[in-house]
């Protein structure tokens, strides 16, 4: 028979462990040297098996209307509200959050390098009204590097990056989420993580209920046949903004990071 664990034991213990590893805690030289960093993100050596955070600005309009539905558009395209229970609202650099972490084998593309992406991190907010955008982590948001000169990996910049992104979008506490990926792309990337680039969406997308899941509130589901949309993302664009250096642990094995 096992011994019973103290419960007391093993949340002093965590905390003490983490007290001790915030000690140690280290943030790279980059983060105090904004012209190191620069350059080390235009290496393209350092591009493979590398994770990183940037701050990110995302324009675009949005309409909601009393019924509940949801309408993403380009800004140009936005005309005065049509009825007076449609409020439209202006998204000009919404502020968010992006985390990413890039293979470490370099492929090949018809000659040109290829990495392979994992977003694992996206998160915008608005506070008039609510409404909150972040990864959904029940589907894998993936993406590819493709540098646009054939070579190795010392042809990945400049290049053109893609995202295949699966997202949860909660407007006014009803969370929502596409079940086909959000596409969105920049092209001539010279620096990894892209700071400077600008992300398209590449086409419209659906969002759905949770209650049009075929496994209600299992948000990995597909939907049901003939599920009817409550939103529909148009056009948007993202602003990669800066790199966020996040201080690691010695001797904790984590992707290179900066």
């Amino acid at each position: 028979m096992s011994a019973p664990v103290s419960r007391r034991g093993f949340v002093t213990g965590t905390a003490a462990t983490a007290a001790v590893a915030a000690g140690y805690a280290v943030l790279p030289a980059a983060a105090a040297d904004p012209a190191l960093a620069a350059v080390r993100r235009s290496s393209t050596d350092l591009i493979p098996g590398s994770k990183h955070f940037a701050t990110l600005l995302a324009f675009g309009d949005f309409t909601i209307t009393k019924d509940g539905q949801l309408l993403f558009a380009k800004p140009e395209s936005v005309d005065a509200p049509k009825d007076p229970t449609e409020v439209t609202i202006a998204c000009a650099g919404i502020q968010g959050l992006s985390g990413v972490i890039t293979d470490a084998e370099v492929q090949s593309d018809q000659g040109r390098p290829k990495v392979g992406l994992t977003r694992f991190l996206t998160h915008f907010q608005w506070d008039n009204p609510s409404v909150v955008i972040e990864q959904n982590p029940y589907r894998v948001s993936s993406g590819t590097l493709i540098g646009n000169d054939p070579g190795g990996v010392e042809a990945l910049l400049p290049g053109r990056a893609t995202f295949y992104q699966y997202l949860i979008l909660t407007v006014f506490d009803r969370p929502l989420i596409n079940v086909q990926p959000m596409v969105m792309s920049a092209d001539d990337v010279t620096q990894w993580p892209p700071v400077g680039s600008t992300f398209r969406t590449e086409g419209p997308t659906d969002f759905y209920d949770l209650s049009s899941l075929q496994t209600p509130n299992d948000m990995g589901s597909d939907v049901t046949p003939g599920a009817v949309k409550v939103a529909t993302l148009a056009a948007c664009a993202t602003e990669v903004m800066s790199q966020v250096f996040v201080p690691s642990v010695e001797g904790v094995r984590v992707p290179r990071i900066g």
